[in-house]
């Protein structure tokens, strides 16, 4: 995963054409969300990122000021368009990082959980798709569609996922979720590595630190990651947001 935002306009290639390395792994696909102010150009491929004349285009060519980016690795659900991200509803671009644990024998106590009108949209067989889906869910609870009511209800999937997926003793489900709606992004970290970086009005949020000269500051385990416009991140323990 890999996202930017930025106060000008800023060219992406070094970023893409490390995500093209990256893509020799995770040749699953790929899907970008590209901001204009509030409205979001989506575009997916099933097509290795590495081999993608698109994605080589967009990396080359594009600059921004708002841009989220996934090279996908299948772990759960075929390579298929259903199951690319981003996700996106109510402006918001929805990504995921890991897999959850458990996810085909307790899907449907999954699905339970998710308010009825987000279920029926379900498309996909992901358990990326259906955590969106409660995130969404969480956020109809709530006045407005700002960056805390956004990181308080990723940490609220984070925590049913626990309940329901995960078993003490056992390894966790891994979940860094990266959302943007074209002003800010917020993420969490758990069972990925996840990295920020922040100069000049530049905010970069990152999987893996992806170019060397750069001040990657990597987040800690169990945390969310808050930048609100081109500031600099704030980065919080989950405790922060429940």
């Amino acid at each position: 995963m890999f996202a930017v935002r930025a106060h000008e306009p800023v060219r992406i290639a070094r970023a893409f054409s490390r995500l093209r390395t990256l893509a020799h792994e995770h040749a699953d696909g790929w899907g970008v969300a590209r901001f204009d102010g509030d409205t979001a150009v989506i575009e997916t491929a099933l097509t290795p990122a590495h081999s993608c004349p698109r994605f080589s285009a967009i990396g080359d060519d594009v600059e921004t000021r708002s841009m989220l980016a996934h090279i996908r690795k299948a772990s759960v659900g075929s390579v298929h368009p259903d199951n690319t991200h981003p996700f996106y509803a109510r402006g918001l671009a929805f990504m995921h990082n890991g897999t959850l644990r458990h996810f085909d024998e307790r899907r449907a106590a999954l699905e339970a959980e998710i308010a009825p009108a987000w279920r029926a949209t379900l498309k996909g067989e992901t358990d990326s798709e259906r955590c969106f889906g409660l995130f969404l869910s969480y956020l109809e609870q709530v006045p407005a569609l700002k960056p805390p009511d956004v990181a308080r209800s990723l940490v609220r999937v984070m925590r049913t996922v626990e309940r329901i997926c995960d078993v003490a003793g056992e390894k966790r489900s891994a979940m860094n979720f990266l959302v943007g709606d074209g002003h800010s992004i917020v993420a969490t970290r758990r069972g990925r590595t996840l990295f920020t970086a922040h100069r000049h009005g530049v905010c970069f949020i990152a999987s893996e630190a992806l170019w060397p000269d750069e001040a990657w500051h990597e987040v800690p385990e169990d945390h969310v990651v808050l930048c609100e416009g081109p500031r600099e991140p704030v980065i919080t323990p989950l405790s922060a947001w429940e």
